[in-house]
């Protein structure tokens, strides 16, 4: 027999033999073996539920700390190895949280220089505008001129 919730149209399956599609090719027999074993899809969502850590408590650094992140990352972008393991056993930190952290401020840092290349870029289109809106009546007022004689 069948359980009752692996039939419902909640879970997507119709009859028996949808059972067979659902779980990769197997037959009825080893469909009811499967549930009757304990290898059916509830009872794994019970165990990962179960398993499951809660969600982690974001890390909050101090000034100091920060400021001597910041101040390695002045100095190199990239921390790896027994660096990062010194400066994470200074600043009482785990090695993990002082690689995220440099993860993060490398992908700030591109964001920001990204912003800068971008300003830089609109500066240069408006001056090269400027310049050639400027050379443009020179080139009119030369060719009335040549008109002209």
């Amino acid at each position: 027999m069948i359980p009752r919730y692996l039939t419902s149209p909640e879970r997507g399956i119709s009859s028996p033999q949808s059972l067979r599609v659902k779980h990769s090719g197997a037959t009825r027999l080893e469909a009811q073996r499967r549930v009757r074993s304990g290898k059916h899809i509830s009872s794994n969502i019970l165990q990962n539920k179960k398993t499951c850590k809660g969600k982690r408590v974001r890390t909050i650094f101090t000034p100091e700390q920060l400021e001597r992140l910041e101040a390695e990352f002045e100095k190199q972008q990239y921390m790896v190895g027994p660096e990062r393991l010194y400066l994470a056993h200074t600043l009482q930190l785990t090695e993990a949280q002082v690689k995220v952290w440099f993860q993060n401020r490398r992908i700030k840092w591109r964001k920001h220089h990204l912003e800068l290349t971008h300003q830089r870029l609109a500066v240069l289109k408006q001056q090269q505008q400027l310049l050639l809106d400027e050379a443009q009546p020179d080139v009119q007022d030369t060719n009335s001129s040549e008109a002209d004689t």
